[in-house]
C-alpha cells in the first residue's frame, strides 16, 4: 500500500523541506522536489490515479510493476520557503551536471540566472566587452528560449535559425538577403555569428510571416567582429529579434 500521508507531529518538525525520489532497482535519484506536509507523496498517488504519462511517472509505475516501492529521502528540512527553493535548485543542478538520470521536467528556482553553468560562461557574461554596433546586414536573434547553454555548441544553429518574426522588405530577395548575417545571442552575449545563404518562410500567421534561414558559421573576420561581445539590451524589450543596438 502507497503511503499518503505524515503524522502531525512529524509534518511540523519537517516545515518547508526538500525531498528525493530513489529508484530501488538501481539506487538512482530520479527525483527532486520541495514542499510542505505529505507533498512528497503526491508523485506517486497521481501514478496511481492518474493516465497522465512523464517520466517521472511512467518510472514510479515500473517500480511499482516490479513490486518494489519508491525510496523517500529528505534532503533538508525545518527550512523557510526561500532556502527550499534554493537547496531544491542546487540539488537539481548537481544531480543533471554529474549524469545523474534526473526525471525532473524544469530545472530549480533561479536557475536561468544562477544555476549550473561553464566557468568560461560566467566570466564571459560578467566580463565581456560591450557589442557598440552592428551593421546594416546583421540581425541580433536572442535564443534564451531554445538554447540552454550547458548543450553541445552545434546545437546552436538549430536554436536560432527558426522561426522569427521578421518583415519581408527587411529580409530582400530570400536567396540574395539584406540580412547576411545572424548573431546568436544568448544571456546578452553572442555565442555564435552565421552567414545567411537564404531566407524561408516558415509560416504566415496573421499577417505576421516567420521565417527561418539556411547558412553557417561565418568567416573569421566577421566571426571576430562580433563573437563574445555583450549585448546591452534596453529595458522592458522582449522582443528577440534585434536590427540595431
Amino acid at each position: 500500500m502507497v503511503q499518503n500521508a505524515l503524522d502531525a507531529r512529524v509534518v511540523e518538525a519537517l516545515g518547508h523541506y526538500v525531498y528525493m525520489l530513489k529508484d530501488p532497482r538501481d539506487e538512482e535519484i530520479f527525483y527532486v522536489g520541495r514542499g510542505v506536509g505529505s507533498r512528497l507523496f503526491a508523485h506517486e498517488a497521481e501514478a496511481l490515479k492518474s493516465a497522465r504519462g512523464s517520466e517521472k511517472l511512467n518510472r514510479i509505475r515500473s517500480i511499482h510493476a516490479a513490486k518494489l516501492r519508491v525510496g523517500y529521502l529528505i534532503l533538508r528540512y525545518g527550512l523557510s520557503e526561500e532556502s527550499a527553493m534554493l537547496v531544491e535548485s542546487v540539488a537539481i543542478d548537481l544531480l543533471r551536471g554529474t549524469g545523474g538520470g534526473l526525471e525532473n521536467e524544469i530545472k530549480g528556482y533561479g536557475s536561468g540566472l544562477y544555476g549550473l553553468r561553464k566557468l568560461d560562461d560566467v566570466v564571459l557574461e560578467h566580463a565581456a566587452e560591450p557589442l557598440q554596433e552592428i551593421g546594416n546586414r546583421c540581425v541580433v536573434i536572442n535564443i534564451n528560449k531554445t538554447y540552454q547553454g550547458d548543450e553541445d555548441r552545434s546545437k546552436i544553429y538549430e536554436a536560432v535559425r527558426s522561426s522569427w518574426v521578421i518583415a519581408k522588405e527587411r529580409i530582400g530577395p530570400p536567396k540574395n538577403p539584406k540580412l547576411k548575417y545572424v548573431l546568436a545571442e544568448h544571456r546578452q552575449i553572442i555565442v555564435e555569428v552565421y552567414r545567411v545563404d537564404e531566407w524561408f518562410k516558415v509560416t504566415d500567421h496573421n499577417s505576421r510571416p516567420r521565417w527561418a534561414f539556411n547558412g553557417e558559421v561565418a568567416e573569421e573576420g566577421v566571426r571576430k567582429q562580433y563573437l563574445h561581445k555583450k549585448v546591452e539590451k534596453k529595458r522592458g524589450a522582449v522582443n528577440p529579434v534585434t536590427f540595431n543596438l
